[in-house]
């Protein structure tokens, strides 16, 4: 198993890792995003933040990333977490390491804060959140409405540095160089 930075060939196995969800509530999405759709994802989040792909000899099996929690300055130092994972790699531990590879990058930004939004009722990733530090903060009640049903959100939290007096955020493409070698020392670990 491999940890690399996202490339724009990653699009369409990116889409396709992520269009069986689009029959759940784990996403809000009604529409399965196709290939073009994830090349501009990718274009307007992988230069700020960290996106990566975890690959078995090649073949993309999964997928991370931070995104902008909100557009507003103050929020520099939180970011939201997405992860995806194909069906024969889950319960194996590589979304854990995954995610720490995401963080250690994302103390590297100055991003103090991880926020994950979760389906109330996607009991998976509540357990998966708390295994990785995370707690929930709060519950948004009917703020989504999917397959004939109002669905609530949780809000998960992890601290992932305290800084009384945090730098600018630094866009990822700034660390580019960094965060390849949080993800090879990860891969390492994933190899070991």
């Amino acid at each position: 198993m491999n940890l690399r930075l996202v490339k724009h060939e990653d699009a369409q196995v990116i889409a396709d890792i992520y269009a069986p969800f689009i029959s759940t509530t784990i996403t809000f999405e009604n529409t399965a995003p196709d290939e073009t759709e994830f090349k501009q994802r990718i274009e307007s989040i992988a230069s700020i933040y960290p996106w990566i792909v975890l690959e078995d000899e090649g073949i993309v099996k999964g997928y991370a990333y931070l995104s902008t929690f909100n557009v507003r300055t103050a929020y520099q130092h939180s970011a939201d977490l997405s992860i995806y994972l194909s069906s024969d790699i889950k319960s194996k531990g590589y979304g854990k390491k995954m995610c720490e590879a995401l963080f250690e990058i994302a103390k590297a930004q100055n991003i103090c804060r991880i926020v994950s939004l979760i389906t109330a009722e996607n009991t998976p990733s509540k357990l998966f959140h708390h295994k990785l530090g995370f707690e929930c903060q709060g519950i948004l009640k009917n703020v989504g409405y999917k397959h004939d049903k109002w669905l609530d959100v949780s809000f998960y939290v992890k601290d992932i540095e305290t800084l009384a007096h945090p730098e600018p955020m630094i866009p990822v493409i700034n660390i580019k160089e960094k965060a390849q070698s949080i993800l090879d020392l990860a891969t390492q670990q994933l190899q070991n």
